[in-house]
């Protein structure tokens, strides 16, 4: 069965445009608010530079110094301010997938280049500007589902270079290319922390949904007894392990610098606070053993690459004990006649 999703198709609305016009009708963008109640948390909003693009146009978005990118191209930029901030609810009812487009844009911590065209439309290489450009388009898509809303006010050529290398669908809503940098996204959809959560302002009716982000760092550790005798013996427990983490290996073989602790529970499980909204490489080190163990004396290198989780194997403290048996009464180690003390 041939995939597609709900889309106006584009020489419709080009007579519906002339028709409108041809009467002296002013013709209303596309209406998409959340259908959500708005969260009482607030969240301010920093409107930067135009960036250019075909026949039209975004803006560089910041909420709370996060990246962040509008959803309706066809209506006003908001104005700079507070506004609510409401769950992530694509109109469209793509909702995960949205939350991935926005997760692996630029700007964004999980931003791949390699799911985005290598080259722009008409060639020259890719930009900040460009990325953004393109990654606007591409959530106003799956946030409406409609092509022709996403890429309001440019040019047929344009229109037709992004549905085949950014969206992935033709103007009815069909699926022309699999391998389309929106299509690709969906396929990683479930590489999406659940320490990332996307979000939207909806400042007013006549202006765009802003979409942006919140995401939260967390160093987690796992720690295990590599014998396993030691876990059902009351002596031992992974309890109380603590673990320094840092931004570089000689801080952490120095304990220096550290930035936080992370503390183990009754099941060797224990998690950093928040370390900001960061792609960045970390460090762990054990700087105190739980009861029973020894200290585990390694450096874990904790990136994206392992998710931020690393594993610690400890052994448990013991003792060699040596015995030594003599004679009682002379109180030598060699035996009396034809006494042994072997056995």
């Amino acid at each position: 069965m041939e995939a597609t999703r709900n889309s106006i198709p584009l020489k419709a609305l080009h007579v519906l445009l002339a028709a409108a016009l041809a009467v002296g009708l002013l013709v209303p963008s596309l209406a998409i608010a959340p259908a959500k109640a708005h969260a009482a948390q607030g969240a301010t909003l920093t409107v930067g530079a135009r960036i250019e693009y075909d026949d039209y146009n975004t803006t560089w978005f910041e909420v709370d110094g996060q990246p962040a990118w509008c959803g309706n191209p066809s209506k006003f930029t908001p104005e700079a301010g507070t506004y609510e901030k409401s769950p992530l609810d694509a109109y469209s009812g793509r909702t995960e997938e949205l939350a991935a487009d926005i997760w692996f844009s630029y700007g964004s911590p999980g931003f791949d280049a390699s799911l985005w065209p290598s080259q722009w439309y008409g060639g020259g290489s890719m930009t900040p500007d460009r990325y953004m450009a393109l990654a606007h388009i591409l959530m106003a898509d799956t946030y409406s589902s409609n092509g022709n809303y996403a890429m309001f006010g440019c040019s047929e050529g344009f229109r037709d270079w992004v549905q085949w290398n950014v969206i992935g669908f033709g103007d009815s809503g069909q699926l022309i290319n699999d391998d389309a940098t929106g299509r690709k996204i969906l396929r990683r959809a479930g590489e999406v922390p659940s320490t990332f959560e996307p979000f939207m302002l909806y400042t007013g009716s006549s202006t765009q949904v802003i979409l942006s982000f919140t995401y939260h760092t967390i160093v987690k550790v796992s720690k295990s007894a590599s014998q396993s005798w030691a876990q059902d013996d009351p002596d031992y427990t992974l309890a109380g392990a603590v673990y320094g983490i840092y931004r570089s290996h000689a801080d952490a073989q120095a304990d220096r610098n550290r930035i936080t602790t992370i503390t183990t529970d009754a099941s060797g499980a224990g998690e950093s606070g928040s370390l900001g909204a960061t792609r960045d490489t970390f460090y762990a080190k054990e700087v105190r053993a739980s009861s029973g163990y020894v200290l585990d004396g390694n450096v874990y290198e904790v990136g994206p690459g392992n998710d931020y989780t690393f594993a610690s194997a400890e052994p448990p403290i013991t003792v060699r004990l040596a015995l030594k048996k003599f004679d009682a009464e002379t109180g030598h180690a060699s035996p009396q006649g034809d006494a042994t003390l072997d056995g």
